[in-house]
């Protein structure tokens, strides 16, 4: 590289070593004693106390911004180090955006027979039924069950049906549950508040190696 470059500057290359005359943008401390120009222009900004030791800009895996406050942004000030490569916040009921899930039904486990179709402001279905007399007195868990003068079904846990016809076979019985609203509620149970939460912060980047110039010309200020 020329020694015609001015002291201070800051420039990216594509090795990865300094040349005579630079040093690497790694935050590293110097002695005022040996680099008095470079001292005079950047003081203690990046580091150091100033007394016996200055620091170089430490740009690894950072990104440089201009000095100063552009309209609608926050400003910059000469050697500040702001931003984080993430975010972590604990979600609570304030922080986490109005939002909608998809609400699914399941249904009754009382027997793999029992269907329903929720489309609309109809719900269809079918409805299990055993043909043999009932042993149970109560309906809960049950289904419904055939008597000695009449079978619902041709066979146990089948879908209920009846002689439509009368043919002596047993057509299936499906029906119709008219609602009042096209909406059905579903109670729905909190999750996900009072987690931890990561978000990356970083842009897409690429490596480059900065190097600050310690030996060359000393700026003019006009």
């Amino acid at each position: 590289m020329e020694d015609n470059e001015y002291i201070g500057s800051i420039l990216m290359v594509g090795q990865n070593y300094a040349s005579e005359g630079y040093a690497p943008c790694e935050g590293q401390l110097l002695k005022i004693a040996d680099f008095q120009p470079l001292y005079t222009l950047i003081d203690s900004l990046y580091g150091g106390d100033g007394r016996s030791t200055i620091a170089v800009p430490d740009l690894r895996g950072r990104t440089p911004a201009g000095e100063g406050s552009g309209p609608g942004l926050s400003p910059f000030y000469l050697g500040m180090k702001p931003g984080k490569a993430e975010v972590k916040f604990t979600v609570t009921e304030e922080n986490m955006p109005v939002h909608t899930h998809q609400a699914s039904f399941r249904r009754s486990a009382i027997s793999p027979k029992t269907t329903a179709d929720f489309s609309g402001s109809v719900v269809r279905g079918t409805l299990a039924c055993n043909a043999d007399p009932g042993d149970r007195h109560g309906p809960a868990g049950n289904i419904p069950a055939g008597t000695a003068a009449r079978a619902w079904a041709a066979s146990a846990n089948a879908s209920m049906a009846v002689d439509v016809i009368g043919d002596g076979e047993l057509d299936p019985l499906e029906g119709e549950l008219k609602l009042q609203s096209a909406s059905i509620p579903v109670p729905l149970v909190e999750a996900g508040f009072d987690q931890d939460v990561t978000v990356p912060l970083e842009m897409p980047a690429h490596g480059i190696p900065f190097l600050i110039c310690t030996n060359g010309i000393y700026p003019p200020r006009d």
